[in-house]
């Protein structure tokens, strides 16, 4: 008897003409196939990825499960991304703690990355990338993957000595993260170069959670860029995050940098930003912080130190964002339990301490920020119907616990009385 397939290569047509009476029985019976399917994937025995050619291979399969046997160096070859937009990766690759080493990425329809598009619930896990280079000129680019849309999962995943150069949405790890969770990841000792929007040291732009993740890295403009209307939404960490980001942290020792929108965690952010911290230099026109360049959601147990400088503005200046703050350049939503430490200098701007423009509330916060620029102030340059509690700027009685009123020294904070200013404990745990 002749088999003629119905909507699933497991599906037969006897099998469907069976329920043709009922619709819903049929539908009933691919849930079950769909569901027994997704089981055996994730049950299947993994395919050995021994060297370049095979990890290329990988495209003929972009369902399946993979691991690495060993280090693999791919000798500065160059490799075209695994999956693509219209035919995503949506299997599991697990590194097994091994290295993918001397790869240069091609682009590929406007994605770049070892994986350029993932999808569903595709799993990326343990793995090191190492002097991957991608010059590309298009947007979706990072060096493990372009774009990920779903439910994709990304652990334990390293990118160090590599060079990144995109226009827009442009990460150490990943160009752009649609859908997903980030954890335990890092990008180390990379450049990452850009000349339009959305880019950080670790993720372009993301609208999943990341968390347990650094970077040590350089975000910087390209060099050839004199004058543009773009470059914003910089990042050390993430350019623009509609995500929670919590116990990360990135150091810039050589910069990060952008026209506005630019923070040394984080350029944009619309989640919440938990116990995180940003260190290094931080160069901007305006809404421009030391942790987060402009802030729509809450901020605490969070600080930064960062040496903020603020750029000459050009033309294409918005209205009242000309504001630059040690913690944040304009804050939308609240800041609690939190400090900012460095320097914020810029002639051409309204300068706070730890807020340039504050809309939100200010509770249990301090800083210590050395501020000079054309309007300074102590903790807040302008506060539009905000609220501000038990918080304080520079000075020697900030030595003293006594001076915080409501602060709590058992679990929040610690201080070494009259010695030095008040840390945070759960910073600690940021590795």
């Amino acid at each position: 008897m002749k088999t003629i397939l119905c909507a699933s290569p497991k599906v037969t047509f006897e099998l469907c003409n069976y329920f043709k009476k009922s619709l819903v029985a049929c539908i009933f019976v691919l849930a079950i196939y769909l569901s027994t399917e997704k089981t055996f994937a994730h049950n299947m025995v993994a395919i050995n990825i021994s060297n370049c050619s095979e990890l290329q291979n990988m495209q003929n399969d972009l369902a399946g499960k993979y691991e690495l046997a060993n280090d693999i160096d791919c000798g500065g070859i160059y490799i075209t991304p695994i999956g693509s937009t219209a035919a995503p990766f949506t299997g599991e690759f697990d590194g097994k703690s091994y290295r993918v080493t001397n790869a240069f990425i091609l682009e590929l329809n406007d994605i770049q990355g070892l994986f350029g598009a993932t999808y569903q619930q595709a799993v990326i896990r343990d793995l090191t990338l190492e002097n991957i280079t991608l010059n590309g000129s298009g947007e979706n680019v990072g060096a493990l993957i372009g774009l990920a849309n779903g439910d994709t999962l990304i652990s334990n995943v390293k990118v160090v000595k590599s060079n990144i150069r995109g226009r827009d949405y442009v990460g150490g790890l990943v160009g752009y993260l649609k859908g997903g969770k980030i954890a335990d990841s890092s990008v180390e000792s990379t450049t990452i170069t850009y000349y339009g929007s959305s880019t950080g040291g670790l993720v372009g732009a993301s609208f999943g959670d990341i968390t347990n993740s650094y970077t040590v890295a350089t975000v910087r403009v390209d060099p050839s860029i004199v004058n543009s209307s773009q470059l914003y939404n910089v990042g050390g960490l993430v350019g623009v995050s509609y995500g929670d980001i919590s116990n990360s942290y990135s150091v810039s020792n050589e910069g990060v940098s952008g026209r506005y929108n630019i923070g040394g965690l984080i350029g944009v952010s619309y989640g919440n930003v938990i116990s995180s911290y940003a260190e290094g230099f931080v160069t901007g026109e305006y809404s421009v912080g030391g942790l987060v360049g402009q802030s729509n959601g809450v901020i605490y147990n969070s600080h930064a130190d960062t040496s903020i400088i603020g750029k000459p503005i050009t033309q294409y200046q918005p209205v009242l964002n000309n504001y630059v703050g040690g913690l944040v350049g304009v804050a939308y939503g609240d800041i609690s339990e939190s400090y900012a430490d460095g320097d914020v200098s810029g002639p051409y701007q309204n300068s706070g301490g730890l807020v340039g423009y504050s809309y939100g509330s200010v509770l249990n916060s301090y800083t210590v920020a050395d501020v000079s620029s054309g309007s300074a102030a102590g903790l807040i340059n302008y506060c539009y119907e905000c609220d501000i509690s038990n918080s304080y700027a520079a000075g020697l009685e900030l030595f003293q616990q006594n001076t915080y009123e409501e602060w709590d020294f058992d679990n929040v904070w610690g201080i070494h009385e009259g010695a030095g200013y008040p840390t945070l404990r759960l910073n600690k745990d940021v590795q």
